[in-house]
């Protein structure tokens, strides 16, 4: 038997230099952040002002300091309210795959 980790932290990821080109080039965009917000969950049409406020949950937020000195980002809130059927549940569980603890 053998443990394998899958996970990896933030700080072990790689960023390939090709990417990390592409993001400096889009960041002087003028449209930078609506194409950020439309980014999330394309496949959902519309919504932009809540795409933008998910952005906003995953890029700031309160950091936690746990007793062993790990720094993790806190734990994100927002309630979203709507008809039934409107893909409130889609767009969460994709902002938990963009963004694992």
């Amino acid at each position: 038997m053998s443990i394998k980790q899958n996970k990896k932290r933030y700080t072990d990821l790689d960023i390939m230099p090709d990417t990390f080109r592409d993001l400096q080039k889009y960041r002087k965009e003028d449209e930078f952040y609506p194409k950020l917000a439309q980014s999330i969950a394309p496949e959902i049409y519309g919504h932009q002002d809540i795409k933008k406020a998910l952005l906003l949950l995953l890029c700031g937020g309160v950091s936690r300091n746990l007793p062993d000195g790990v720094r993790v980002r806190g734990d994100m809130h927002i309630c979203l309210m709507g008809d039934p059927g409107v893909a409130k549940s889609q767009l969460l569980k994709h902002i938990v795959k963009v963004a694992p603890r």
